[in-house]
């Protein structure tokens, strides 16, 4: 059975696994609905809690109490999670998910998508390039499709990384 958690609704780790949805919110367009849907129709025989960032009920820009609540939200949940999805949609700035990618990339728990054209592609595959060459064990594939990126970070659940 999946489970849906948002800010500031807190996971208790009941369940046995937890996949975090990070990536673009700001100007982006609503891919964790598109990723949620797409789990729900294949995955939904697991015992899954879905970490996801974006509120179902956003606040305003003004609202820095707000605002402060949602990185502590984003900065506890990402710890949780026994995957970190990091999908960076087209023409979305995703600077805070740039910076979480840069502290998460070295574990084992990081399953990374790109949408073809976003203005970070060549970085993000250049740095992760970069650290496969150092690394031993599993290598980072940069995927092209959320389908895929989503399908690799339960692989990782499954497999227990």
């Amino acid at each position: 059975m999946i489970s849906i958690y948002e800010p500031l609704e807190y996971y208790t780790r009941k369940e046995k696994n937890a996949l975090f949805l990070a990536g673009g919110i700001d100007r982006a367009p609503d891919w964790q609905k598109q990723a949620i849907a797409y789990l729900y129709t294949n995955y939904d025989d697991m015992d899954l809690a879905i970490l996801n960032p974006r509120r179902s009920t956003p606040f305003s820009r003004e609202d820095y109490e707000a605002r402060g609540e949602q990185v502590k939200w984003e900065f506890m949940h990402l710890r949780y999670a026994n995957a970190i999805l990091f999908w960076f949609p087209e023409n979305a700035p995703c600077t805070t998910s740039l910076f979480e990618l840069g502290y998460w990339l070295h574990s084992s728990k990081v399953s990374i998508g790109i949408a073809p054209g976003h203005y970070k592609e060549r970085s993000i595959k250049n740095q992760v390039k970069l650290l496969n060459q150092s690394r031993i064990g599993i290598k980072l594939v940069v995927h092209p499709k959320l389908e895929d990126t989503v399908d690799n970070a339960i692989r990782f659940i499954k497999k227990g990384f």
